[in-house]
């Protein structure tokens, strides 16, 4: 129970003026934060811990307990601004604080990658499981105060004990890439407990201070522009509403011509399954035309799929009387749609020396390019983005070829197939060249230039919005939490280095937090929607959780590639 009241009328108390006042029993004023429904500030992440290990989380998530070697970090992360928190060890043998690369599994301790850096009670400052610095030792009660700034050109953290300044450090490379980073406590045999900026008392230690900006609680004044981390702070995001340009719609057939109205938009781009038959993964664009279907889960060409999906629809797609051979509106039978605004007109694109036409949406970062293939190698065409694109989605529309999947997270010599398991193939199909913000490349490979008709439905991260990103298996049923900044939508994933299923999710038929995280479909077969044994991913508020070891998802020693498109961006998330 989370109850708001007026800090300055005391706890429980009724900000009203109606005297609507709780008891108050069993509670202290250090159990009360500043937290409030519309700016909540940072805590220890309870799903973002080292995994196969205990860690015990109390007062609200800010005191983190452990007896054996582990970590446990920040739930905001951040990838630019200037930050600060602090953090007592409270008590036991070892303490260690600091910050580290949200993506990354850490197995043990802050210090022990690259990708972190961890003040030691010792004094040692440790970076890639070796000494980065030495400081001060500390003890229990001493306030350890870690600034952040990375909005400099050198981007640094900073180290206080009492007020007093440690030390100054340059992040290593692994920080500096664009990648989110996250405050973090722990070590072995250690109480810490960390304050965001909503109680300087550290849970009752320490008498509170009440330093910092208005709506900020910490012991000593942060560095001048330094901010707490909590979501008042977070920069607006660019793109407030993204169902704008991503919805799944949930539907039930009825074989008669009907339209599709609960997308909110005019789709460009529709993915339907039959969810409670085994039936294909019919794809259709706008770019194309009307009654024109691809499917995932095979190599065919395009073939004409009369009565089934025609575009123009203002607020999504129509439907046509599809009796049940394509599976698109069989009487009776679930469906989901998966739905993206392609920018709705079509434009000539001579930025290649293929001419292309492109349906693009710049703000949201994806199009649809449909080309004639010339059979050379180091052909390049036009996707019309302003970024250079990070998953590119690829198909002959003429012939029988399986489709083709490029990535910015593989390498350039490699690609996945999407209608098959395979792991990461090698050819030259892009010519061994990654993508610009204008073209991609092609090889001679007729699977994706020969002397015939594609498309390429190609996506770029946006903020907020979308990602295409990797992360490694721990083959544990706590998995992996993967930040993607937003609470998501829609997320395919595939494993890159052994064969698996690619496997889809969306926040329509899954849910929330495991409610319905165990239904699965899968773009590769035309199996019907299963219950798998267990959850198998918790979508939440600022990305999702892997909680299972099968192999598809997080099994043994794997890597995994998704895209994901975002329901809200996490600033203006529910929690979840």
């Amino acid at each position: 129970l989370l109850i708001h009241s007026d800090f300055n009328g005391g706890l429980g108390a009724d900000s009203s003026g109606n005297s609507n006042d709780f008891a108050v029993t069993n509670l202290l004023v250090s159990d009360q934060v500043i937290d409030t429904p519309t700016n909540n500030f940072s805590t220890l992440n309870a799903l973002r811990s080292t995994a196969s290990t205990t860690i015990t989380l109390s007062e609200g998530n800010l005191k983190s307990s452990q007896s054996v070697q582990a970590a446990i970090l920040s739930t905001i992360m951040v990838n630019s601004g200037k930050w600060y928190a602090e953090y007592i060890w409270e008590s036991n043998i070892r303490g260690m604080c600091g910050i580290g690369v949200a993506d990354v599994n850490r197995d043990s301790w802050l210090g022990d990658t690259a990708d972190g850096i961890g003040y030691y009670y010792s004094g040692l400052l440790y970076s890639n499981n070796a000494t980065l610095d030495t400081y001060s030792s500390y003890a229990v009660d001493d306030v350890i105060g870690i600034a952040l700034d990375l909005d400099s050109g050198t981007p640094t953290v900073k180290f206080y004990k009492n007020n007093s300044l440690e030390g100054t450090e340059n992040l290593p490379a692994a920080f500096i890439d664009g990648s989110y980073v996250t405050f973090g406590v722990g070590h072995t045999d250690n109480a810490s407990v960390m304050n965001f900026g909503q109680d300087s008392s550290f849970a009752g230690n320490l008498t509170a201070q009440g330093n910092g900006g208005t709506g900020e609680d910490f012991y000593y004044t942060p560095p001048a522009g330094f901010k707490a981390l909590n979501t008042d702070n977070l920069p607006d995001p660019a793109i407030a509403d993204p169902t704008k340009h991503f919805n799944t719609v949930l539907y039930t057939g009825n074989a008669t011509i009907r339209n599709i109205t609960d997308v909110g938009f005019q789709s460009d781009f529709t993915w339907i399954k039959m969810r409670d038959a085994a039936y294909p993964n019919n794809i259709f664009d706008s770019i194309r035309g009307d009654d024109l279907r691809l499917q995932s889960n095979n190599n065919f060409a395009e073939a004409s799929a009369a009565n089934t999906v025609t575009f123009g629809n203002a607020n999504g797609f129509s439907l046509g009387t599809d009796s049940g051979d394509f599976g698109v509106n069989k009487n009776t039978s679930t469906f989901v749609a998966w739905n993206w605004d392609m920018g709705g007109s079509n434009a000539t694109n001579t930025n290649g020396s293929i001419t292309s036409t492109v349906r693009a949406n710049t703000t949201y970062g994806q199009s649809i390019v449909s080309y004639t293939g010339n059979a050379t190698a180091g052909a390049t065409v036009g996707h019309g983005l302003s970024s250079a694109p990070d998953m590119i989605i690829l198909k002959d529309r003429d012939a029988i070829n399986s489709w083709r999947v490029y990535s910015s997270e593989i390498p350039n010599t490699q690609h996945l197939i999407l209608n098959d398991t395979n792991a990461l193939v090698t050819g030259t199909h892009w010519n061994n060249t990654t993508a610009t913000s204008s073209v991609f490349s092609l090889g001679s490979n007729d699977a994706v230039n020969g002397a015939r008709g594609f498309i390429a439905y190609c996506f770029h991260s946006v903020e907020g919005s979308s990602k295409i990103g990797t992360y490694p298996s721990n083959n544990s049923t706590d998995g992996p939490f993967v930040y993607l900044g937003f609470t998501p939508a829609f997320i395919m994933l595939k494993c890159t280095n052994a064969t698996d299923n690619w496997n889809l999710y969306d926040i329509k038929r899954n849910g929330y937090n495991g409610t319905g995280g165990t239904y699965q479909l899968r773009a590769d077969t035309t199996a019907a929607g299963f219950t798998a044994a267990g959850t198998m991913v918790d979508l939440v508020s600022n990305g999702m959780k892997i909680r299972t070891n099968d192999p598809g998802t997080n099994g043994l020693s794997r890597n995994y590639i998704y895209l994901a498109f975002a329901e809200s961006p996490f600033k203006t998330s529910r929690a979840r």
